[in-house]
This record gives C-alpha cells, structure tokens and sequence, in this order.
C-alpha cells in the first residue's frame, strides 16, 4: 500500500515524564504523528519550544521528535478521536502501602473520553 492510500497513525502518549517522553520519542522515531498529553504547562510549554526536562533526552532530541511530528499538549481535547493511547503516569505508594493509581486511574477517564470521540455507536 502506498502512503496516499494510509492514514497516519496517531498516537496519545499520557504522561511525558521519565518515561513517558522516551516512549514518545521511540514512536516518533517509527514514524508514527505524536500527541504528547501531560497537566504540567510548564513541562508542555518547554517541550513545544524544543526544551527536555527530562535528564535523559536533549534539547536536540526533543527539537528532532518536534520535526517528526511530535507536539505536546495540556488539553483533553487535544487527543480526543486518537488511534493509539500509552499510560506513562507515575504509581507513588498510597498511604497503606500499596500503589496510589490515582493517576492511572484518570488517565483511563481522560482515555475513555477520547475513544468516545471515536465511537459511532447507536449511529
């Protein structure tokens, strides 16, 4: 199949910490169009402008995945109706020990409503 007759994959990754921007850096790598989603503005802004906060990528690495199609984003919307979606939430320990997935946990909400975007049910 030729490039015209595909459509890009598009991928949400959520969470763009130690983990989650090496993934997005990966995927970018394979090709495929990458939505970035994380709560910090702080951490999206500088990942727009080409800046790692990240100790172990660089401000050239994150400029290159930007080139790739790479953006990053603090809006919901802005993954909605994606084909792909990656959890890379951090799983601190709760007070009783065990995992907090309290971020895990929204993250599945905010995933859920952007395959809800995608849903043609009851149409």
């Amino acid at each position: 199949m030729n490039s015209s007759e595909t459509k890009p994959v598009k991928v949400a990754i959520l969470g763009l910490g130690y983990v989650g921007l090496p993934v997005a850096q990966q995927a970018v790598a394979a090709g495929f169009s990458v939505t970035g989603f994380d709560l910090s503005e702080r951490a999206v802004g500088g990942l727009n402008g080409g800046h790692s906060h990240v100790d172990d990528i660089r401000d050239s690495e994150v400029q290159a995945m930007i080139l790739g199609g790479f953006s990053a984003t603090s809006e919901v919307g802005d993954i909605a109706g994606h084909d792909v979606y990656v959890i890379c939430v951090p799983t601190p320990l709760s007070p009783g020990g065990g995992p907090d997935l309290s971020a895990v946990e929204s993250a599945g909400r905010t995933v859920a409503h952007g395959l809800a975007s995608r849903c043609t049910c009851g149409s």
